[in-house]
């Protein structure tokens, strides 16, 4: 019979369930390392392939042509945003991974939309392109602050839910006079 309480074994006595037994964790870690760089490889190449249908239909909505190819960059720097948000907020709420994959899904479709209809010969109102032209500045700009802040309330969350452990921080002794730990421990040294 096992009187060990389970936190008191430790990780490194017993096998995690979540991990194959055959596999080592060196060669677990390089996998997810090729599989990102593959990943980044394929996000490289759609941006390029798609670079000039965006940059077309910025120029059809009476972008500037000398500063079309701005449009099409900002878009895939914004993608690169949403790309690297999704795997970071993993951990995160699901509120705040359901955004992120928002996000990441309306560009991705948005793009391949984009494509489509100029592979298709689609023509759009000049004056409601002119107006998606206008606003995608801002558009990109507010959802990529938007990803921002998700990820910098992510990573706040985290250091909150460390620094709740540490037990050398006297940071909440004034809303916790009396903890249980330290009262003990105070009486102790004062005998």
């Amino acid at each position: 019979m096992d009187v060990t309480p389970p936190g008191a074994a430790g990780t490194a006595s017993r096998p995690s369930q979540n991990t194959p037994s055959g596999i080592p964790l060196v060669l677990r870690r390089l996998a997810i390392g090729l599989a990102g760089a593959a990943l980044a490889v394929l996000a490289g190449i759609a941006c390029a392939l798609s670079f000039d249908d965006l940059r077309a239909l910025a120029v059809s909505g009476r972008a500037e042509p000398r500063l079309a190819y701005l449009y099409p960059a900002a878009f895939d720097v914004l993608l690169v945003v949403a790309l690297v948000s999704v795997p970071l907020l993993r951990k995160a709420r699901f509120l705040v991974r359901l955004q992120a994959g928002f996000v990441l899904l309306v560009l991705l479709a948005s793009a391949a939309a984009a494509n489509a209809a100029t592979a298709v010969g689609v023509s759009f109102d000049p004056d409601a392109s002119a107006l998606v032209v206008a606003l995608s500045p801002w558009v990109l700009l507010a959802v990529g602050l938007w990803l921002l802040l998700l990820l910098l309330k992510h990573v706040r969350t985290n250091r909150a839910d460390l620094d709740d452990d540490d037990p050398d921080d006297d940071s909440d002794v004034d809303l916790v006079p009396f903890d249980s730990a330290r009262s003990t421990t105070s009486a102790a040294g004062s005998s």
